[in-house]
């Protein structure tokens, strides 16, 4: 008979170092190319298109799905919020004249975390729902479930990626007048 955690920590020790560290890989791995790359394209609308793309096709990942795909999927995915956090930033402190840029990034950076910690929250509460028959009963969550309640999630996550790409549209690509009267 076997807890969880062994069975879990079991499945981890037969994943190679590589996948283990690719699959949890953040976007800082991605600084150096973001900058050329923003650099390059100078857009509002490719981190989010790049997080859409990735989070539709992890809507679609089964529960055989291969590690690679999903590496590659959350890359994707990862490129795009990285662009995201940098690009963000940079449209929050030219929205706003020099004597409210701290103001303007601190806040930018409370709602990011403040949204992330509540999306964390919902969407960790979506696969409880899914999986908390069996979690509470001490057995192991046989891997179906486990996959539908991921599939909720991605689906849930894919619907969220769409909407702001679109809301990132209606974002006004001009300055400010009070910044365009200065630079006149």
């Amino acid at each position: 008979e076997h807890n969880i955690v062994d069975v879990e920590k079991k499945k981890l020790l037969e994943i190679s170092q590589f996948d283990q560290h690719f699959g949890i890989s953040d976007y800082e791995h991605y600084k150096p190319t973001q900058a050329r790359i923003i650099e390059k394209i100078q857009s509002r609308r490719w981190e989010q298109i790049l997080i859409a793309i990735g989070s539709l096709a992890l809507a679609m990942v089964t529960a055989t799905t291969s590690n690679w795909v999903l590496i590659v999927l959350m890359s994707v995915v990862g490129l795009g919020f990285g662009f995201a956090f940098t690009v963000f930033t940079v449209v929050v402190q030219s929205a706003v004249g020099w004597d409210m840029r701290g103001a303007a990034t601190s806040s930018n950076t409370f709602l990011r975390i403040l949204g992330q910690t509540l999306g964390i929250a919902v969407l960790g509460t979506v696969l409880n729902q899914h999986i908390g028959a069996y979690s509470s009963s001490g057995e192991q969550v046989p891997p179906d479930i486990l996959a539908s309640g991921l599939h909720m999630v991605f689906v849930i996550l894919a619907g969220i990626g769409i909407a702001s790409a679109l809301f990132t549209c209606l974002i006004p690509k001009h300055k400010p007048q009070a910044e365009e009267k200065k630079a006149s």
